[in-house]
């Protein structure tokens, strides 16, 4: 492409000299195709020239992966997640204040950047790139705003519960070689410093007035008191100590056995149990009785932010809540065209009865025949 592009930059300057021999000609050609060559070269590093297209679309990707590159460092369990394992040994307090400074100065800084680029100038997959990562950059701004860090973790989400996933042997840390057990150890070992943390941002949200409500706290105090369990037998934390890779050698188990069980008891049980008495002794008194974000300070506010965020549109939360009850209304009107047009006297409850129970809609005997089917429906 570059190539390409850079022979019809040199027809040009041949086209406005015709007064030139062909020796002169082939020559400008050649001299103007190289020019060309080195401004390509250089683009990157030099913003003089990011108007030509060529340029911005190589830089375009070079953008991209320095983001993804750095956002992988900001948020190591992401990349953990992602299969990327230079990270595994790390743990971030993503919820602080100096983090959130971080990261406001992240975004921005690649928000200003994709702004430079021309975008009429893209190709059509690559402005579809542009409008999405420059939609994302200003929305995580955007989100900056909203006092959400002062709840680190609740009963459905937070980094207690991802620990747990993590620590299993289950999720998705590897715990294939020895130095996936040691970076497990180093990430783990970081686990009373965010504990230590998360309660101090607690304390700040009930200053501030933003608090869980007393029924979900009630819910995440057995959550932290089961992963607090000292019993080795039953803590999935001890799971990777069960499940030791055959091909380790002697030492590299050893080494294991001694140091991962110490790790559990004095970084993640001990962390959980002071977890637990926090939210049991000291927050739940605290927590609200109302139950929606709306009763928080800026809470609609919030509430709308996180509408636009999920569902990437700009329409109101009772715009959506809307379109869900007429989507609800219609596809309950096309479920009772269709009993009717078999001929089913019952309600629709009856209905769902009938499809569930009659041995007309079960027709396979085991796992192995729903996948021969499905690949047969695949093949058609």
């Amino acid at each position: 492409m570059i190539l390409k592009r850079c022979y019809s930059v040199s027809d040009k300057v041949i086209a406005c000299r015709s007064g030139l021999n062909i020796f002169n000609e082939i020559f400008l050609m050649r001299i103007a195709g190289l020019f060309f060559l080195i401004v390509c070269f250089f683009a990157c590093s030099d913003s003089r020239f990011i108007e030509m297209p060529v340029v911005k679309e190589n830089c375009l990707r070079k953008l991209f992966d320095d983001y993804w590159d750095e956002r992988m460092r900001l948020y190591p369990l992401e990349a953990t997640q992602n299969g990327d394992a230079r990270f595994n040994h790390l743990l971030t307090i993503s919820f602080t204040d100096s983090f959130r400074d971080t990261l406001n100065t992240f975004y921005l800084r690649y928000l200003q950047t994709i702004q430079q680029f021309k975008r009429e100038a893209l190709e059509e997959n690559d402005r579809i790139s542009y409008d999405i990562f420059k939609r994302e950059m200003e929305i995580q701004l955007e989100g900056l705003k909203y006092p959400t860090h002062h709840i680190p973790f609740n009963q459905f989400w937070g980094l207690p519960l991802d620990m747990g996933q993590l620590g299993s042997g289950q999720g998705s840390q590897p715990f294939l070689t020895f130095s996936d057990y040691q970076n497990w150890i180093q990430r783990a070992r970081s686990f009373s410093a965010w504990t230590d943390s998360a309660i101090i941002y607690f304390k700040r949200g009930i200053e501030k007035g933003v608090v869980l409500p007393k029924a979900l706290v009630i819910k995440m105090i057995p959550q932290m008191k089961e992963l607090a369990n000292a019993d080795s037998s039953k803590n999935i934390f001890f799971g990777p100590l069960q499940q030791l890779p055959q091909y380790l050698s002697s030492a590299e188990k050893d080494s294991i056995r001694a140091f991962l069980p110490g790790v559990i008891r004095q970084h993640l049980i001990k962390s959980y149990k002071k977890l637990a008495h926090y939210l049991e002794h000291d927050y739940l008194p605290q927590a609200r009785t109302s139950t929606g974000i709306g009763s928080l300070p800026n809470g609609a506010e919030t509430y709308t932010y996180l509408a636009r965020l999920w569902t990437t549109t700009s329409l109101s939360p009772d715009k959506i809540y809307e379109t869900g009850l007429s989507e609800v209304k219609r596809i309950k009107i096309e479920m009772e065209r269709i009993k009717d047009s078999i001929g089913f006297t019952g309600d629709i409850n009856a209905f769902f009865h009938f499809m569930k129970t009659n041995k007309r809609f079960m027709p396979y005997k085991s796992p192995q025949e729903i996948l021969t089917a499905f690949k047969k429906i695949q093949k058609r």
